[in-house]
């Protein structure tokens, strides 16, 4: 195989060299048959192929499925070049090589808020065809349902899931109990309420919320869901709509918040930083991904093992979902087959391999990754130990997540940019929300 770093540099690397594995040391789980490919068997057609696959930077899966890739090699005869994007720039280089149609990459991994804009232009092929004629690792019915269904467009499988995960309010019950709060808010309305008690009978020592306030991604995420729950849409009659009046509700409330009960800098804070504060214990309550409740349940990495609950994300006072309109995300993270890979069997082996359950368990065996997306890894006994506690929860969440909870379509990456750039904004004191929001509108879609 070949391997590409993030940064560009190129290595070559054999099945021996182990540096070239990001880090991970060498793993004794066998995912693949043993047996070299041969000139007969369901690979012949496909033995000495090349195909690249491009990855997502930052996801926890691009690692661990290079370091069993030597396996996949091994069993098909087919070479691999592995090309690691950081997932900020991952999309955008992408789209180049589609609408350049680029034979390669054969394979990309990336965010179904950009794939289902990738099946909508055609840069990417439905795989219902491969799923009948060459099951070679992993079938359909192996998948978590709302994963799979999630990937699905016009009746058409576009993607097989590698990464999902769901939004939840992790908040910790020592907090609660120390300042007399009975239970987790039930409405937005109590969470500020819950939040402004425990900032101020702490004396400020322990922040009441915290999440992520920095631009981009990263505030538009947690964001969305204050935006659903406030009743609002990201779109009205096919139009960016970020401007409405329960988009500026949603951000009002939500930046109140963070400045009235989050931590110092919390308008600088990304996934990271509000992880470090959530598991050093210094925050009651976060709303974020279920990614989150995975570390702060790790010891290696967090001191309120086991004092965490969890629950729904909250609507606010007397709003409830309407349809599929839910607060709470449904993001799934999947390989998708280019239109336009001259060795679309190679690449599709290389997909249902990849994200078959024996793959997934060896990741959770290497570090915490609540997001598998096989039946068999959810349901697993090293599943259960390790995200026992909110599994019940992530699961429910699962079946009414928003599977639309973030911008999609040919105006999303402008849509979480410059919403991203107003919600800082708006945390940071810079401004109103409506004032914040005007001013994207007018970004999005022009005066």
């Amino acid at each position: 195989m070949t391997i590409y770093s993030s940064s560009a540099r190129t290595l070559a690397c054999t099945v021996a060299a182990a540096t070239c594995l990001v880090g991970l040391g060498a793993s004794s789980a066998v995912v693949a048959p043993a047996a070299v490919a041969s000139e007969s068997g369901p690979f012949a057609s496909v033995r000495g192929q090349t195909i690249t696959v491009v990855m997502e930077g930052g996801s926890t899966s691009t690692p661990d499925i290079q370091k069993l890739l030597p396996q996949f090699e091994r069993a098909t005869g087919i070479h691999v070049n592995y090309d690691v994007i950081p997932y900020d720039s991952l999309t955008s280089r992408v789209l180049l090589d589609f609408s350049s149609q680029q034979s390669s990459p054969d394979v990309v991994f990336d965010d179904w808020a950009y794939g289902r804009q990738f099946a909508t232009d055609h840069y990417i092929v439905p795989l219902n065809s491969f799923e009948r004629t060459a099951q070679q690792f992993v079938q359909p019915k192996d998948f978590v349902q709302s994963y799979l269904s999630t990937m699905q467009l016009n009746g058409a499988q576009y993607g097989l899931p590698v990464y999902g995960e769901t939004t939840l309010l992790i908040y910790n019950k020592a907090d609660f109990k120390k300042y007399g709060i009975a239970r987790p808010p039930a409405t937005m309305q109590e969470l500020a309420r819950d939040a402004q008690l425990i900032s101020t009978r702490s004396g400020g020592k322990v922040a009441g919320y915290s999440s992520r306030g920095a631009p981009g991604i990263q505030s538009v995420y947690i964001y969305a869901g204050f935006l659903r729950a406030f009743g609002g849409h990201w779109y009205r009659n096919g139009r960016p709509d970020v401007n409405s009046p329960a988009a500026v509700k949603a951000a009002t409330f939500y930046a109140n918040l963070l400045r009235q009960s989050g931590p110092p800098g919390v308008a600088n804070f990304e996934f990271s930083q509000n992880q470090e504060a959530l598991c050093a214990g210094q925050v009651a309550m976060s709303i974020d991904a279920d990614g989150l409740a995975a570390l702060c349940e790790d010891p290696s990495q967090s001191q309120v093992v086991g004092q965490l609950g969890f629950a729904p994300v909250p609507y606010a006072a007397g709003q409830k979902p309407v349809g599929a309109n839910t607060n709470h995300s449904l993001e799934v993270h999947g390989l998708y087959l280019s239109r336009y890979s001259k060795h679309k069997l190679a690449a599709w082996d290389f997909m249902q391999w990849a994200t078959n359950p024996k793959v997934q368990i060896a990741e959770l065996r290497d570090q915490p990754q609540p997001g598998v997306t096989a039946n068999a890894a959810v349901d697993s006994a090293i599943f259960v130990k390790q995200y026992g506690s909110f599994r019940s929860e992530m699961l429910n969440q699962l079946v009414t997540g928003n599977p639309r909870y973030l911008p999609a379509g040919i105006d999303s990456n402008a849509m979480i940019t410059d919403v991203g750039q107003a919600v800082n904004s708006v945390i940071a004191g810079g401004g109103s929300a409506s004032q914040a929001l005007n001013t994207a509108q007018k970004q999005i879609t022009g005066p």
